[in-house]
């Protein structure tokens, strides 16, 4: 009644082998769930068939579906085609992810990320790629980013980062009881104009001159 949706993520491995009436029991209360994409779980056509039955499952249920997809590859050409493959089978939203400690190529695919937001009203991107792509470079970014400011991460032991990535001895407050969220408020966190967890490659670190710089994020 909200207009609230409460989206989870998965890798889908245990709800594949699940039974239609055990699987609808599962994701009852579930607005949306985001079955991961990467090349580490879809390795074959075997696994991609998989992945295309969950979600044709899940839709039956009146269950949106959403996809995390990893950009693992700069062949624009092939983004394209999985991104498009993704919305084709039926999923509702794709978000495509960034990959940390590992080289990246975000900014040679900025036309591929214009091309695929424009083309999908629920094509998203995460806000580190939004970062780099509106300050067209890697590092020293004249806005500070998300860290702390739009997100925070809460771990299951309750500590609390402004990255999912930094380690519990970052945390800026660790919840003891649920009413303890409150006290973030007055927490001030530090201001990142570098992700110290990128690591674009080589060929990538001198700034990517002239290209399209509209944003490719939606509000």
């Amino acid at each position: 009644e909200n207009k609230l949706i409460l989206n989870v993520t998965s890798n889908g491995k245990l709800l594949i082998p699940l039974k239609d009436k055990d699987l609808k029991e599962v994701l009852k209360n579930i607005t949306m769930i985001s079955l991961s994409f990467d090349n580490y779980k879809i390795k074959d056509m075997k696994d991609f068939k998989e992945y295309y039955n969950l979600v044709k499952r899940i839709k039956k249920l009146n269950i949106q579906v959403g996809s995390n997809y990893l950009v693992e590859s700069d062949n624009q050409l092939m983004f394209i085609r999985k991104i498009e493959t993704l919305f084709k089978m039926g999923v509702d939203r794709v978000f495509a992810l960034c990959l940390k400690n590992i080289p990246t190529n975000i900014l040679s695919m900025k036309k591929a990320y214009t091309y695929l937001t424009l083309k999908y009203k629920h094509f998203y991107i995460d806000d580190l790629t939004k970062q780099i792509l509106e300050e067209d470079k890697y590092k020293d970014w004249c806005k500070e980013c998300h860290y702390f400011k739009d997100l925070i991460s809460i771990n299951e032991k309750g500590f609390i980062t402004g990255c999912s990535f930094d380690d519990e001895n970052k945390a800026l407050l660790k919840l003891e009881n649920p009413e303890d969220i409150l006290k973030i408020v007055g927490i001030q966190g530090e201001k990142r104009f570098s992700c110290p967890y990128l690591i674009p490659k080589q060929e990538e670190i001198i700034e990517v001159k002239g290209g399209l710089n509209r944003n490719v994020t939606k509000s």
